[in-house]
């Protein structure tokens, strides 16, 4: 918690009390008082900014060496918005400085960005996926609703400990998945827990679901997954529309590629529970 509230308190110090400080040590006129609180504005958003940028950098630097829970990995991104916005922030003021209200376009257009990147349809996450495998719903089911098959069929997922044997809703796991040169440690909550029907887990942050789907159809039977969720805010900032796709891509090829795994597995083995 007092991570996570750390940036809050560093921006109201930088933006509220300082700049108020500094204008009130000033009595000699309105527009030096003004310049003045805007030079020093400027400055401490710009160390602000390299401070926030040292943090991310050193926060990357660790996480490659030990294993780091989901939810405080987004705090990397977190740091790098805050100095970027601080960044952005310091040349706005110096944009104002030297070209007086024409400096301003920079900040407005600064400003659509980052509405268009807060909005629930930019940083959209779902897809879908299907595969038929020869095998009966109940086989199928039996096999995607047991996480400890995870590493089977995703390279990805290095250990996997669910906290109730057998599952129902409401059962917590446990799992370290391999992300780059990073080790997260993630737990998820089953949501959905339907024999032969529908199995479904879900992260609470960032929230996100994924859901199997079961059914019979030619040829066996029809295995749909969907997956549903929001990028968090500072990545959505930090990537840009064109990173947000390339996420998306790699989330749906590798789920594609587990998907493929699974089709293997369960005709090579057409009686396969656990």
């Amino acid at each position: 918690m007092i991570r996570r509230s750390l940036p809050t308190l560093v921006l109201a110090l930088v933006f509220l009390f300082l700049p108020a400080l500094v204008a009130g040590m000033y009595t000699t006129g309105a527009g030096e008082t003004l310049d003045t609180v805007l030079f020093v504005a400027g400055l401490l958003a710009a160390v602000a900014a390299v401070i926030f940028f040292g943090l991310a950098l050193l926060m990357g630097y660790r996480r490659g060496k030990q294993v780091v829970p989901l939810g405080d990995t987004y705090l990397l991104f977190r740091y790098f918005a805050i100095g970027a916005g601080l960044f952005a922030l310091s040349n706005s003021v110096a944009l104002f400085r030297v070209f007086g209200a024409a400096g301003l376009i920079f900040p407005l257009m600064l400003a659509a960005y980052v509405a268009f990147a807060l909005s629930r349809s930019a940083r959209r996450q779902d897809f879908r996926v299907a595969i038929v495998v020869s095998s009966t719903p109940e086989a199928a089911f039996a096999f995607v609703s047991e996480p400890r098959n995870w590493p089977r069929y995703l390279s990805q997922v290095e250990s996997v400990e669910p906290s109730d044997v057998p599952l129902h809703a409401g059962s917590a796991i446990r799992y370290r998945v391999r992300a780059g040169q990073t080790l997260l440690e993630v737990e998820e909550t089953v949501i959905a827990f339907e024999p032969g029907l529908r199995f479904g887990t879900g992260l609470a942050d960032p929230a996100a679901t994924g859901i199997y789907e079961l059914s019979a159809g030619p040829g066996g039977t029809v295995i749909a997954y969907s997956h549903s969720g929001q990028m968090p805010v500072a990545q959505s900032i930090i990537t840009g529309v064109f990173g947000r796709k390339a996420n998306l891509g790699r989330m749906i090829e590798a789920r594609q590629t587990g998907m493929d795994a699974i089709k293997r597995l369960l005709e090579a083995q057409p009686a396969v529970t656990v």
